[in-house]
């Protein structure tokens, strides 16, 4: 990746300016600041205390505007932009990002209950029942890991803490613009004094919004269901163990994409050619040659994710162990010519399992000298498969082709951090950080093709050019590692009670 670098001018000059704006954002609050206590920092701490540009919703504020995804996020939160595509998401934040490449991972982090997802794929519903998301902007590398060079998110799921009395909480939604209910419901409770359960399950069915001229149908209906049980064990003042698992699917039915705004697109589409949710796909896919996920177009995904922390005080230093289970199934099938003619459909089945730990230790704050270490280490595997179909329309009469491309990959890694604060006085504090990453990944392409008259068995074949994956990537094999230093230093001054520079 590449990257423009900007004039030193330029960016002194907004420094300048963003320095002056905040400064009068700050005054012009003044008695209106609520102080917002994160874990940004892997320590709690007031919003307002910590040298980080970041900005913290609560779960109540996302339920209020409607947010139920990332993009839907992103519209509200400066310097940061989420767009999804048929592969990934893209997450950009400041201008920086790894756009949809699905081969590795986004430049911005993604962390729900301080688990790492780095594949888009693992959550479904990420700001259901929670209590607070923070995003931040800028490097956050030597706290988050190796993958947050360009920011970080963390969402935060609500728990019932052991004593506190019992809640239930219901809801209910109906999107009146293409009709369909969504449920929601949430029980918490204390069955003793050292222990705490929530859980919480949705239920959503919208209709689609895509009309599609050729079956009559409506085309892009969702239909997920979760289910979530957060527990909190508390045995002693001492030691806190915490368990999560979510569950969730989702199923769209239809087709995806239309064809507008380009040369010849009135004659494929009934409505010349423009952007109108209106398209003329076929009703099936062409799926004869039986490569394709399903014979219906469609998308489908299942996810299980699984977190247990436990965290000890000892001596008033903190002890925590954070570890992961996290995996999803995945496929989609559509015509990828987006047009009534049996031209060319595709699809992508994808398989990815993850499994990670985190040992941390943080000592007390309010000392001049506070630190925290630790070690991280995760293991992962991703299987992908996207078999294409180039039917009659293409290839002719009563023949059809196959090209089928398959990545694999293996990655494991191992980093240990460490940050030292040195808090000169109450209005200066120097804070120093780095983190060693050690990372290996291996790799696997290979691809077939195959011709067929239909609806005939397969024959082999070594390349159809145009159809079938380059044959050079053939049972291609590769491996990569490397290592990172990723230092960071931070001097902190408290110019007044206000303002934090």
């Amino acid at each position: 990746m590449s990257l423009h670098r900007p004039n030193l001018h330029s960016i002194c000059s907004g420094f300048i300016a963003l320095l002056c704006l905040s400064f009068s954002s700050i005054i012009h609050a003044q008695g209106t600041l609520e102080e917002v206590i994160v874990t940004a920092t892997k320590r709690e701490a007031s919003s307002q205390d910590i040298p980080i540009s970041i900005e913290t919703i609560s779960g109540d504020s996302l339920d209020q505007m409607g947010i139920e995804n990332f993009n839907d996020l992103s519209a509200t939160i400066p310097n940061f932009t989420v767009g999804f595509g048929i592969t990934s998401q893209s997450v950009i934040m400041r201008g920086l990002g790894s756009g949809q490449e699905r081969s590795f991972e986004q430049s911005v982090g993604m962390f729900i209950d301080g688990q790492y997802m780095p594949r888009s794929r693992q959550y479904i519903s990420p700001f259901f029942d929670v209590e607070r998301v923070e995003v931040m902007r800028g490097p956050q590398s030597v706290v988050q890991g190796l993958n947050s060079t360009a920011g970080a998110v963390s969402v935060v799921t609500k728990k019932h803490r052991p004593g506190e009395a019992f809640t239930a909480e219901f809801g209910a939604d109906y999107e009146f613009s293409f009709g369909g209910p969504v449920f929601t419901a949430a029980v918490g409770g204390s069955p003793s004094d050292t222990l705490g359960i929530r859980a919480a399950v949705k239920y959503q069915d919208i209709d689609g919004f895509f009309d599609n001229s050729t079956t009559g149908n409506e085309e892009g209906e969702v239909e997920q269901r979760m289910v979530r049980i957060n527990a909190i064990w508390e045995p002693t003042s001492n030691l806190s163990v915490g368990m999560k698992y979510e569950r969730g699917s989702q199923d769209v039915d239809g087709h995806l994409g239309e064809i507008f705004g380009t040369a010849g697109a009135a004659a494929f589409e009934p409505t010349d050619g423009v952007l109108n949710w209106t398209r003329s796909s076929e009703g099936t896919t062409i799926n004869s040659l039986g490569v394709l996920a399903a014979n219906q177009p469609g998308q489908t995904i299942d996810t299980d994710n699984f977190v247990i922390d436990a965290s000890y005080t000892l001596n008033d230093h903190v002890l925590t162990v954070i570890a992961g289970h996290s995996e999803f199934d995945y496929s989609l099938t559509t015509d990828l010519d987006t047009t009534a003619l049996p031209l060319l459909d595709a699809s992508i089945s994808e398989t990815y399992e993850q499994d990670s730990v985190e040992f941390r230790i943080t000592s007390p704050t309010g000392n001049q000298l506070e630190y925290l270490a630790g070690i991280y280490y995760l293991d992962s595997e991703l299987a992908n498969e996207q078999p294409n179909v180039f039917g009659p329309g293409l290839i002719g009469p009563g023949s059809a082709a196959e090209g089928t491309g398959t990545f694999a990959l293996d990655t494991e890694l191992i980093s240990v951090f460490g940050q030292l604060t040195w808090n000169f006085n109450e209005q200066f504090r120097l804070t120093g950080g780095i983190r060693y990453t050690d990372e290996d990944k291996d790799v696997l392409r290979d691809s077939r093709c195959n011709l067929a008259a239909l609806p005939s068995t397969l024959i082999p074949v070594p390349n159809i050019p145009g159809v079938c994956p380059n044959p050079l990537l053939n049972g291609f094999t590769d491996s990569r590692s490397s290592d990172n230093w990723m230092p960071e230093v931070v001097l902190q001054w408290n110019a007044t009670e206000d303002i934090m520079l």
